[in-house]
């Protein structure tokens, strides 16, 4: 460890050696250091006889001192930006001085060293301390240290001024004794599923996205999975991040943010609630949105610790909890696209595949049921859309009732009118996964949903939202893609004329027309599908008419047009 140390026996710990070392080999910058500019405040010292003792917010200063590459008199400037990264700096100090050394950084000894004076012996007693386990700093014991040490070595004659000195003690020992416990790690995802089954190439692609190495960039790693209500995107993300914990091995935070229902939560709350898991004490944790993400985003800082956020509202509600480092990734899922959030890679996910499907089924109720009833099996598949969530109640109906055949459920599947009353076991239920997304949307946005219902064809062109409405074309058309928005309709493509064709889920349209008939009126829904009607005779009145030339079309009978 070199010569001409003399190491206290009290003092043990990389927190309680480095301030140690600065206060004791070191005192002529310390002294200069304190009695100007922003370290002058009482919170960054205290006092043992005479002498200044360093905390954790003067380190801080000196490391930003020498990051901004300035000599310390400069930091009297009291420069905005430096606050603002001494703030950082001072949190991410004291975790590593109270109990987490391996934070601290091998450049920041060095700059300690270079602006501050240490010699090859400190520098080694303090890198061979971070090594090794971390020791909460025994205040008491290292006043008797500092005040030993300074006897035998006297320290520069500086005279520190006002009212600072004359009404602190040790504030070291205060600010020490005022943070809550450690956390070293958090591992707060809920289990992963064991019968997973299919999305490998998106997995494995977010997963890659988020192993990229972060050095030399300062952008953190977001993946946002989209999807419809039941597709799996839980389930996806929960998957990704079990596989990811050793790589994030400073731990996972979760939440479910209930973005698809009315008690969403609040990004402050969960800020606060992010914050205790921290190790942040409830006194210590301010009101303020924008202090608690500033807080928040230092407690993260350097540490490699997987973010995910289910089930997001909106791009509003998810960036006040994104992490600051690039050492951090960050998973989001939504049911809309979160394309406002910068940066982010989105992901579409869709239904299983059938063969996906099938498996599902095979893992959740055996393979020996499925192999005498192939055929059923494949028909349960279709009769659920291979739609994940309704495949997995499905299976589990199943499962719980061993003596039914495959081939009973599809009989009950098949009733249009029962099925998604049948797709609901225990506290899984595919029309109330559904109704979320339905009731969360505006008055119009719901009827056009429901008036969909009407439209008996596989797909269909967005401007049918007009007659069905009885609204402009761009009124329409509009609603429409706020239907796509908000995962209750697809797009399926463009037709020969150029039109965006739209469809229905099966099971959206199974819903559709339940919310049709319970609350649109009949002889609403009949006067709207009168419009449809309407409309389709002109728009085949159009094309009809532009096939013959003039006089030689044949009589067309008079029928109602639209518009």
């Amino acid at each position: 460890m070199g010569i001409g140390l003399d190491l206290p026996d009290e003092v043990y710990g990389f927190g309680s050696w480095l301030l140690w070392v600065l206060a004791t080999r070191a005192t002529a910058v310390v002294d200069e250091t304190f009695a100007v500019g922003p370290a002058r405040p009482s919170r960054h010292y205290g006092i043992v006889d005479g002498h200044p003792v360093p905390t954790p917010s003067l380190v801080a200063w000196l490391l930003t001192a020498a990051e901004a590459d300035l000599p310390v008199y400069r930091l009297a400037q009291r420069d905005s930006r430096l606050y603002e990264r001494q703030k950082v700096l001072r949190t991410i100090v004291s975790r590593a001085i109270g109990g987490e050394p391996r934070l601290f950084k091998d450049s920041w000894l060095l700059d300690l060293a270079a602006v501050c004076g240490l010699g090859q012996a400190e520098l080694d007693l303090l890198y061979r301390c971070r090594g090794e386990e971390g020791y909460m700093v025994d205040p008491d014991a290292l006043r008797a240290a500092i005040a030993k040490t300074l006897e035998a070595r006297p320290a520069g004659n500086v005279e520190l001024r006002g009212k600072y000195v004359a009404e602190r003690d040790l504030t070291v020992t205060q600010y020490l004794q005022e943070r809550g416990p450690i956390v070293t790690s958090l591992f707060q995802l809920p289990p992963d599923i064991s019968d997973f089954t299919g999305r490998n190439l998106m997995r494995d692609e977010v997963l890659s996205l988020l192993r990229t190495d972060s050095e030399g960039t300062h952008a953190i790693v977001i993946s946002s999975i989209a999807g419809a209500a039941g597709i799996g995107k839980t389930a996806l993300a929960v998957h990704i991040a079990h596989k990811l914990a050793s790589y994030y091995s400073d731990g996972q935070l979760y939440v479910d943010l209930r973005g698809a229902g009315d008690d969403r939560l609040d990004p402050l709350a969960v800020l606060g609630e992010f914050l205790r898991a921290l190790g942040l004490e409830g006194r210590s944790i301010p009101d303020d949105m924008d202090e608690r993400s500033r807080l928040y985003r230092a407690g993260l800082a350097y540490r490699r610790i997987l973010v995910v956020l289910d089930n997001a509202a909106s791009e509003a509600q998810v960036r006040p909890l994104l992490p600051g480092s690039a050492s951090c990734g960050v998973i989001v899922t939504s049911r809309r696209r979160l394309a406002a959030l910068a940066g982010s890679r989105i992901y579409s996910l869709d239904v299983l595949g059938q063969s996906e499907a099938l498996d599902l089924v095979r893992k959740i109720c055996g393979d020996d049921r499925v192999n005498e009833e192939p055929d059923a099996a494949r028909q349960i598949v279709e009769l659920c859309g291979c739609l994940p969530l309704a495949i997995r109640i499905a299976g589990a109906r199943l499962a719980q009732r061993s003596h039914w055949r495959i081939g009973h459920l599809v009989d009950i599947l098949a009733n249009e009118r029962k099925r998604l009353s049948a797709l609901k076991v225990g506290d899984l239920e595919v029309r109330s996964s559904f109704s979320l997304s339905y009731d969360n949307e505006e008055g119009e946005v719901r009827r056009l949903f429901r008036l969909l219902g009407l439209i008996k064809t596989v797909d269909f062109a967005g401007w049918v939202a007009a007659p069905l409405l009885n609204c402009d074309q761009g009124t329409g058309e509009e609603l429409v893609d706020r239907l796509v928005d908000a995962q209750l309709l697809d797009v399926t493509g463009r037709d020969a004329a150029g039109e965006t064709r739209y469809r229905f889920h099966d099971l959206l349209r199974v819903y559709a027309r339940e919310r049709l008939a319970e609350e649109e009126p009949p002889e609403s829904a009949a006067t709207s599908e009168r419009r449809l009607i309407a409309a389709y005779l002109r728009l085949a009145e159009r094309s009809y008419m532009r096939q013959w030339p003039t006089g030689l079309r044949p009589e067309v009978r008079p029928s109602p047009r639209w518009p």
